[in-house]
């Protein structure tokens, strides 16, 4: 099992991150379990076969065509029988807000322990056509719908937070309040609105979001075994130790750092 990773059109690279897609899968009559590549901000698309989603097997619903879901602080599994194309669009900070992706009812507030996001009717039936091609094919035909989406979109700086803010806050460590305020002076803001713009965008304060994608890398340096110790790759992301390390990746993860190692090492985790 092999996911294909595609880079956003230069249109689009203030909104994704990357796609992935995952096509002609068959667990052969048994249901598997998937871990999904990260547990960030997804739009997930999916076409055929039976399929639940949930934070562990006890929590698992029926999944409908197309769904999303928030920064989630456990890994997002997957159970399904057969899968005839799987795509996942990572998308970056208010960029579901400002692709207008969401309902005005679901865009009022993010919370964290809001799983599932359905998609508005109209925008499910485009994307479940956009599947009706070969991998390659049906991420450029949903690129080209969230283009269209893009061109409609304002540019309400309240849809989507500054880039450029975004970029640093995921490039430093988990800032202390020193490194908050510089870049609240970069910003020409005070610090409670940059906390405020940045709540506003990713349901998240900006120590709370650094504090996520830093779980993400570190979730990417355990999956591809690019680590000698937990106690290196604490200091590697910025922690002061090991145990500070672990106490911030099982907030955000839902599981220490070396039980997510063993889960990623167990062969649920596709390689």
């Amino acid at each position: 099992m092999e996911y294909q990773k595609y880079e956003p059109r230069e249109q689009l690279q203030n909104y994704l991150r990357y796609f992935w897609s995952l096509s002609d899968y068959s667990a052969q009559n048994r249901m598997e379990r998937l871990l999904m590549p990260d547990t960030d901000t997804f739009l997930f698309i999916h076409r055929q076969g039976e399929c639940f989603v949930g934070l562990s097997e006890e929590k698992q619903n029926p999944a409908p065509p197309v769904w999303a879901s928030t920064p989630l602080r456990e890994p997002l599994r997957v159970s399904f029988s057969h899968i005839g194309l799987l795509v996942g669009v990572c998308l970056k900070p208010g960029a579901a807000r400002a692709l207008k992706l969401f309902t005005p009812e679901q865009d009022k507030t993010f919370f964290p322990d809001l799983y599932i996001r359905e998609v508005q009717h109209e925008h499910r039936t485009i994307l479940e056509s956009c599947l009706t091609k070969p991998p390659p094919e049906a991420v450029d035909r949903i690129q080209h719908y969230l283009m269209s989406l893009v061109s409609e979109s304002s540019s309400d700086p309240t849809a989507l937070a500054n880039t450029a803010f975004f970029k640093e806050l995921e490039e430093v460590q988990i800032p202390g309040k020193r490194e908050l305020a510089r870049l609240s002076r970069c910003q020409g803001c005070s610090l409670r609105n940059l906390e405020r713009a940045c709540k506003g965008c990713t349901g998240y304060t900006p120590r709370e979001y650094a504090a996520i994608r830093t779980c993400a890398r570190a979730r990417h340096l355990i999956r591809s075994r690019q680590y000698t110790s937990l106690t290196d790759l604490a200091i590697n992301l910025g922690f002061c130790d090991q145990a500070h390390f672990c106490k911030v990746f099982r907030r955000w993860s839902g599981m220490s750092p070396g039980r997510y190692a063993k889960y990623c090492a167990s062969g649920d985790q596709a390689s």
